[in-house]
């Protein structure tokens, strides 16, 4: 381009639009807002414009971001680690026919500056990379983040995030950490692929999909997990592992989802906690666990449950002991009542049903009965009166200790018999 006297120059709009984008040039770190730090001498800044911060860094280096920028991609590519720091908020946007873009193409990277989605993005991560995003993360409504790429993307625990109603974080490729507590209004979607969340949450709905579609709540070192979300959506073929943790679903109206959690619990626990299904990895190496599943109602509908506020319509999920029929993490005499009341018969896990059969019977009782709170005692006439002489002998029977494997055949043949006396 010329100016009137014939002499060539390039505006600032020639180098915003550039293929490419503009390009951090410094070996170490700096101000993002300092121009000659950037090819161009131009700090990028505008809709769909591209930053790019590449191999120029000989070291790990942390660029402080002291301005708001508005940015249609970032694009990390480096083996050397760049962290985004500051008090400035990145505004991503792209034009209106695309969708804002995060990019790592190597290396492993930290973006704890803050981020505002002015539409739906995209953050791409390939294989054997990663992004760690730990700042303010900001939706407007029915925006949706996706994560593509094999590798990983995380929401650290200092991240804080928020959004209008229908926000949606999707994992369709890779890992997507979830490790930051999030607003009701923003929920997340595994579409065949795995989504972890390892930070106590009261979130949108969660959903999963395709046969690689997996969520899974982290084990914690001290407590167990609390999530709450508004809605569960299960695909045949997908996975939920619950570990050692609870999932509260605070559903509305009439929406319960008991029927559908009930149904891949059973899947789950046919294949020995292991997928697909609703199953929990602690169990699987445990089998004095299960994965618990009731109606807060059908438990006096508490107004908390392990302290996440609840109401009657919640379905609750909770790994906890096989036999514990009201998910109190207590096989008492309350649970052996519900067992006695439904033994024999159709029932759930609220019931009595440890195995997600869909039938109490003694292969519950079993359980039910080595994990009894032994400082209860329980007599014999106490039995017969819950639930007849033959179910104070089958109880006898199941609190003795697992038989070893000769005496298997044996323990199946009094089973058959207990059962024709029915």
């Amino acid at each position: 381009r010329r100016d009137s006297a014939g002499e060539a120059f390039f505006s600032v709009q020639d180098i915003l639009i550039a293929p490419g984008g503009i390009s951090w040039n410094q070996t170490g770190g700096g101000g993002y807002g300092t121009a000659s730090f950037w090819s161009g001498g131009v700090v990028p800044n505008g809709v769909g414009v591209t930053a790019n911060f590449g191999s120029s860094i000989t070291a790990a280096s942390t660029v402080n971001v002291g301005m708001s920028p508005l940015l249609g991609t970032v694009r990390f590519n480096s083996a050397n680690a760049y962290t985004l720091n500051g008090t400035g908020v990145v505004m991503l946007q792209n034009t209106a026919s695309s969708e804002g873009v995060i990019d790592v193409a190597q290396g492993n990277h930290a973006f704890n500056a803050g981020l505002m989605l002015h539409g739906s993005a995209t953050a791409t991560v390939a294989a054997n990379s990663s992004l760690s995003v730990g700042g303010m993360v900001m939706f407007s409504s029915g925006n949706i983040f996706t994560k593509n790429g094999p590798g990983t993307l995380r929401i650290a625990p200092t991240a804080t995030v928020s959004g209008a109603s229908n926000a949606m974080f999707v994992v369709s490729a890779g890992r997507l950490s979830l490790d930051s507590v999030m607003t009701a209004n923003v929920g997340a979607f595994a579409a065949d692929a795995e989504l972890r969340i390892g930070a106590n949450q009261n979130m949108g709905g969660l959903s999963m999909s395709g046969a690689n579609g997996r969520v899974v709540l982290e084990s914690a070192p001290a407590t167990a997990l609390r999530v709450k979300v508004t809605s569960l959506g299960i695909g045949s073929n997908t996975t939920l592992d619950i570990g050692d943790n609870v999932l509260l679903v605070d559903y509305t109206g009439s929406n319960s989802v008991l029927g559908q959690v009930e149904f891949f619990a059973k899947l789950g626990a046919q294949g020995g906690h292991t997928g697909p299904g609703l199953i929990s990895s602690a169990a699987a190496a445990n089998s004095r666990m299960a994965v618990g599943t009731v109606e807060a109602s059908s438990i006096g509908s508490p107004a908390t449950f392990m302290g996440m506020p609840i109401d009657a319509t919640t379905t609750i999920i909770r790994y906890t002991l096989k036999g514990d029929a009201d998910v109190n993490g207590i096989v008492d005499f309350q649970d052996l009542v519900a067992l006695a009341q439904h033994y024999n018969a159709p029932g759930t896990w609220r019931d009595g049903d440890s195995d997600h059969s869909g039938t109490v019977d003694f292969a519950d009782l079993i359980p039910l009965a080595q994990n009894y709170n032994q400082s209860l005692a329980i007599d014999g006439s106490t039995l017969t009166a819950l639930g007849g002489a033959d179910f104070a002998a089958d109880f006898a029977l199941a609190q003795s200790p697992v038989p070893e494997p000769a005496t298997l055949s044996t323990l199946a043949l009094a089973a058959t018999a207990l059962i024709r006396r029915r």
